[in-house]
């Protein structure tokens, strides 16, 4: 075969008639030159959306020819829907050639589905076609974009409260995946403007789904806080979400006492352990709760016995580490007797002291006082 010559592309967006360009003699082309079916017929993908012109996609159309020419074959590309911005034809070999088509991926996010025809010419102004010319290619070509709706998320609490959470929905071409990206940090303003890094796990707990993602913030300390997410898919530009958690100064105790004050008797040289029951419920994750117990001094003791008041276990109360709102028996044991020696006994009387309950969390801390009466018989 002769030398073939497909002359570049010319791009026409509608064309009802001739196509584009002047100033060229008609291509003396053999009229048994031909050109075969183009393949694939139907261009089916997802492109991802570009903010920038570099980058376009590409696709490949491969047909074979016919027939000897030594003159140019114009070809002309009509695409009503303006994605493809350019192409080029390169000769395979001595009956096969193959098209390629540059998509552009600056267009809106949308599905282009309008034909695209295919128009090889004798020349340039396209008023004499080649035989198999023109052919019409089917699309179905989606641009589309990683989106998170809403993108920005506000969490309100209080120290040592943590708010409900609250999701956002990523939407991902057919058929893909997403990740957020790991190992990130919140950006934290203190009440005095200070500023720092905390690790995002310490702040809030993520979980995802196939189409969301959910943010449970933890109760914290007083400040201002700044998460900033990116949300990715093979392919696909970021997209971005953030996440601000404003956490203003306490508003509730962190503990309540629901017993007020205990009173309990025992009986003259008796070991026996009286139990004494103080309930709460705890408002906060506590840090700390400290007990102290403070014997009234107006109440003479014996110096071998001095302490008939002493903190013995918590009934299903662990510090700091149960649910909000949830009432607990702190147990205490009085004693009229320090042993079942007898050695060291209370006389009969009445005798006092306070419980103190210092709970600390997130930066506050509340005291209860919580008095106790213990009558020996």
């Amino acid at each position: 075969m002769d030398t073939l010559k497909f002359v570049g592309i010319l791009l026409v967006a509608i064309l009802a008639g001739c196509g584009g360009g002047s100033g060229s003699s008609p291509a003396n082309v053999s009229n048994s030159f031909s050109i075969g079916t183009l393949s694939p017929q139907f261009i089916n993908m997802v492109l991802p959306k570009l903010t920038s012109t570099s980058g376009n996609s590409v696709v490949s159309l491969t047909a074979s020819y016919t027939g000897n020419t030594t003159d140019n074959v114009y070809v002309l590309i009509e695409d009503p829907d303006n994605i493809v911005i350019a192409g080029t034809v390169i000769v395979n070999n001595n009956s096969t050639a193959t098209l390629t088509l540059y998509l552009d991926q600056n267009v809106a996010l949308g599905t282009y589905t309008q034909p695209i025809r295919v128009r090889a010419c004798k020349d340039i102004a396209c008023a004499t076609e080649i035989a198999g010319s023109p052919q019409t290619i089917q699309k179905n070509i989606v641009v589309s974009n990683i989106t998170v709706s809403p993108s920005t998320l506000s969490f309100t609490s209080s120290a040592g409260m943590a708010p409900s959470a609250q999701s956002v929905t990523v939407t991902v071409p057919s058929g893909l995946s997403f990740s957020y990206t790991n190992f990130v940090y919140v950006e934290y303003t203190s009440p005095t403007g200070s500023t720092g890094l905390i690790d995002a796990q310490d702040i809030f707990t993520i979980t995802t789904t196939a189409s969301s993602i959910q943010l449970q913030p933890k109760a914290y300390y007083e400040g201002h806080y700044v998460l900033r997410l990116y949300v990715s898919s093979v392919g696909f530009e970021d997209a971005s979400l953030v996440i601000t958690y404003e956490v203003g100064a306490a508003t509730t105790q962190n503990l309540t006492v629901l017993t007020t004050s205990a009173t309990q008797s025992g009986t003259v040289n008796s070991s026996a352990d009286i139990p004494i029951y103080i309930q709460v419920i705890e408002n906060t994750t506590l840090s700390a709760l400290n007990i102290v117990i403070v014997y009234d001094p107006s109440i003479p003791l014996p110096s071998a016995y001095p302490y008939w008041l002493r903190y013995y276990d918590s009934t299903s109360f662990t510090d700091g580490s149960g649910p909000a709102n949830n009432g607990r028996n702190m147990r205490f044991f009085a004693n009229a007797c320090f042993s079942a020696s007898l050695s060291s006994c209370l006389a009969a009387g009445t005798y006092k002291a306070s419980i103190l309950l210092t709970s600390t969390s997130f930066g506050f801390s509340n005291t209860y006082t919580i008095p106790v009466t213990f009558t020996v018989n």
